[in-house]
């Protein structure tokens, strides 16, 4: 990912200026989102740019086995 590539939410499509959460090399605003919907991101208080630590990020192989 370039530092100047526009990455967008692949739930809701949202721009995301912040560190995405990752879910199957997919980007994603939230945990929500990551899930499927409904985007659980509080639009007046998003993350900044410079905030580094993403939300969360999950591999597929966790999810298979739950």
């Amino acid at each position: 990912m370039r530092v100047d590539e526009k990455i967008t939410c692949a739930n809701c499509g949202i721009t995301i200026t912040w560190k995405p959460t990752i879910v199957d090399n997919k980007f994603y605003c939230c945990i929500g989102c990551s899930q499927g919907g409904p985007c659980t991101c509080d639009y007046s208080r998003l993350p900044r740019p410079e905030e580094k630590a993403p939300i969360i990020v999950k591999e597929a192989a966790e999810e298979r086995g739950r």
